[in-house]
């Protein structure tokens, strides 16, 4: 729920390795810069840590299997 509301809207179809630093820092920058009627923060710290979870697994879950994507297709060439 959180990459379908929170994640994608912001980022869209951009690929992984296309996002950068300064992406993420204006994704979060978006978060804090909502407020309700009385100026309060509409995204609380715990909310936006959690979106950031996410994100950061996303990352991880993407470089872990292309490393091991990549030392499949290196083994595979020696034995060819």
């Amino acid at each position: 729920m959180v990459v379908r509301l929170h994640i994608l809207p912001f980022f869209g179809r951009k690929k992984v390795l296309r996002i950068r630093r300064s992406d993420i820092q204006k994704w979060m920058n978006h978060y804090f810069e909502i407020v309700d009627d009385d100026g309060n923060e509409e995204y609380s710290y715990g909310s936006r840590l959690r979106y950031l979870s996410v994100l950061k697994s996303i990352f991880h879950y993407g470089f872990t299997n292309w490393r091991y994507w990549r030392r499949i297709r290196q083994t595979n060439k020696k034995y060819q």
